[in-house]
């Protein structure tokens, strides 16, 4: 990779921030094109993901499946090709959701994903983190209401997960699940 490569790889380098919660139905997405003015929003996932996108994503899934010449080929390849127009389709489907920016070009997005690692992070980590996020940048005022959004998303995610993790346990101990089994459990089509 060259070193100017490098520098536009950066999430800083990114116009705009997508912060996804796996489990919740909004995600925040932060305009930053304008440094000294961002926007910072809490959207639906129905504002995203609206019946005329799935049509769009059923269209395309439908014109890649059968299309090619070689079917093993073009099956094996259905997932990436699958991919990259989903990518591109979100992309455009997010953009539509902001004002339009001062570039001509299309903006750099970076997408965060809070699972995993953060979720388990205690506050004064994620504050640090957020901090170093927004080092240089924004106004201080924006920087506490952006954390203040992003720790009450975090914890409704994190309460989604303990919610479905009990379920999940619940129904072990009834032999409903397909993730336990019990000793004492009775095998369907055992008899």
């Amino acid at each position: 990779m060259l070193e100017n490569d490098a520098e536009y790889t950066s999430v800083h380098d990114a116009d705009i921030h997508v912060c996804i919660f796996p489990h919740l139905d909004e995600f925040i997405l932060l305009d930053y094109r304008d440094s000294g003015h961002p926007v910072v929003r809490v959207v639906p996932a129905s504002e995203l993901l609206t019946p005329q996108y799935f049509q769009e994503i059923e269209r395309e899934f439908s014109r890649i499946l059968y299309s090619g010449d070689a079917p093993f080929v073009n099956l094996m390849a259905l997932p990436q090709r699958l991919e990259h127009f989903l990518k591109n389709q979100g992309l455009h489907h997010l953009t539509s959701l902001l004002p339009p920016g001062p570039e001509k070009d299309s903006p750099r997005v970076s997408v965060f994903l809070c699972s995993g690692p953060v979720i388990n992070m205690g506050e004064e980590e994620l504050s640090a983190f957020l901090d170093s996020f927004f080092e240089d940048g924004p106004p201080q005022q924006f920087v506490r209401d952006y954390t203040t959004t992003f720790m009450r998303l975090l914890e409704a995610e994190r309460a989604s997960i303990r919610s479905r993790e009990l379920d999940e346990l619940r129904r072990a101990v009834k032999g409903h699940s397909n993730q336990f089994f019990t000793l004492w459990q009775e095998k369907p089509g055992a008899n």
